[in-house]
């Protein structure tokens, strides 16, 4: 089984269940003891608490010859203690609990505590994973910001850091109304976790049925690496490339307007009088930029191209989310909440974010709030937004002003032109500007 909180999980199998696999395990449970006195609702029941330990103790003596004398010296304490008051507090309930069970040899014991690296957790079980890391490597971490001993505690053991020859691991939690829990652990001596190489390489084949079949971690998951999986993915993948995707057509009326500029340009043009000369110039100087030759549509067609499709940023977004979660794509809904069902916290979020933006080249924003986006399809919808910003009315408008004062690029809708080019009637609407400009037939009348 795997016994776990909010943030560890613990193996917990037979040894030869462990040893099919050609491993070996890193400690052994030695007896473990919940119980709850009912004694208060927030206080600490000490004596009960010191009743407890001793009892745990009494039955791994029982059951596997051990003597806690011998124990004391070669055992860390990974305590509970939430730095509160010694009196009435969980300091002043453990040690009480340690100087009943060990008597005299209780400052042998190594005492170590991690809160205040953690501060407090909620049901993470952040102890369990580290009281197990102290057996495998036999060292302990520093008891942090200890700078004086409680006197009222006595004499204790407290760790300062390093290297400690411990065998056993006592690890106790106390929780509200008076309940109280505890594991005796003993180191599992020998040296790599991998003990059989060649039998660990054979179960994989085994539970596989294959005999090519390989470990993999992925994500922190371990699981059996599939070349077909693998295939898929890359086929998706290629699938969805942008180079693929086809650019969305010219609308008919702007290809209808352009065409009827190339015609009005193409007609031949009698000898004029004056005026209608200056007229006709400006005509043509603003209409060839639209139509004229190999440079007409550079600009904005290159742009266009620039700014993927709603499918193509989709797709992106959930491969980062997938890679951020270990979730498949497939499996990533869009109206899934990023923090209660994909357990993404703020600041996975905030990560996750600022690669969406280094994708599609969003700039920053100091004033984004993580909570008006909490889920896939709000992210999405914001990406969408910014690339609709930046790719689509920037472009078309803010590039047309540049293009037509240059005269050198051609400008892809004809519409958005025209008010600039109509002399005096710039600033009327598209129909009334494209009406006051006089056509070829016109200028010859």
């Amino acid at each position: 089984m795997i016994p776990g909180m909010g943030a560890v999980g613990l193996v917990v199998e037979e040894e030869d269940a462990c040893a099919q696999r050609g491993m070996r395990g890193i400690a052994r449970l030695l007896g473990s003891v919940l119980a709850n006195s009912a004694y208060h609702g927030t206080r600490l029941d000490t004596e009960h608490i010191a009743e407890m330990m001793d009892r745990l103790v009494s039955q791994v003596e029982r059951e596997h010859g051990l003597d806690r004398k011998q124990l004391a010296g070669q055992t860390v304490f990974v305590s509970h203690e939430t730095y509160t008051p010694a009196r009435g507090g969980s300091a002043a309930a453990e040690i009480k609990a340690l100087r009943r069970t060990f008597g005299d040899r209780a400052d042998e014991v190594v005492v170590a505590n991690t809160k205040g690296y953690t501060g407090h957790p909620m049901g993470v079980g952040i102890e369990d994973a580290v009281a197990v890391k102290m057996l495998e490597r036999e060292t302990v971490p520093p008891i942090p910001n200890l700078q004086e001993p409680d006197p009222e505690l006595g004499r204790l053991n407290l760790s300062r850091g390093g290297h400690y020859d411990v065998r056993y691991a006592l690890r106790l939690a106390a929780g509200f109304g008076s309940q109280v829990t505890m594991t005796l652990m003993e180191k599992i001596p020998g040296g790599e976790r991998i003990a059989d190489r060649e039998r660990h390489q054979a179960w994989p084949a085994e539970i596989a049925g294959r005999p090519d079949a390989r470990l993999e971690v992925v994500n922190k998951t371990l699981r059996i690496h599939d070349e077909a999986a693998g295939l898929m993915e890359q086929h998706r993948n290629a699938g969805a490339a942008p180079a693929e995707r086809q650019q969305p057509a010219v609308e008919p009326a702007v290809t209808e307007k352009r065409q009827q500029v190339v015609e009005t340009g193409a007609k031949e043009q009698p000898p004029v009088t004056e005026p209608a000369a200056e007229t006709t110039e400006e005509v043509t100087a603003t209409t060839e930029p639209q139509v004229a030759g190999e440079e007409a549509g550079k600009p904005v067609e290159a742009a266009a191209a620039a700014v993927p499709g709603a499918e193509e940023v989709r797709e992106k977004i959930l491969a980062i989310v997938a890679e951020k979660t270990g979730y498949p794509p497939e499996m990533l809904e869009l109206d899934l909440d990023l923090e209660a069902d994909l357990g993404i916290d703020t600041v996975k979020q905030a990560e996750m974010f600022s690669e969406v933006r280094a994708a599609f080249g969003i700039p920053k924003q100091d004033d984004l709030k993580l909570s008006d986006y909490p889920t896939l399809g709000h992210i999405i919808e914001f990406a969408l937004g910014k690339l609709g910003e930046a790719g689509g009315g920037a472009v078309t408008a803010a590039g047309a002003e540049e293009q037509v004062a240059g005269k050198t690029a051609g400008e892809e809708v004809t519409a958005t032109t025209e008010p600039q080019v109509a002399g005096e009637e710039a600033g009327k609407p598209v129909e009334a500007a494209a009406a006051a400009v006089p056509g070829a037939e016109e200028v010859r009348e």
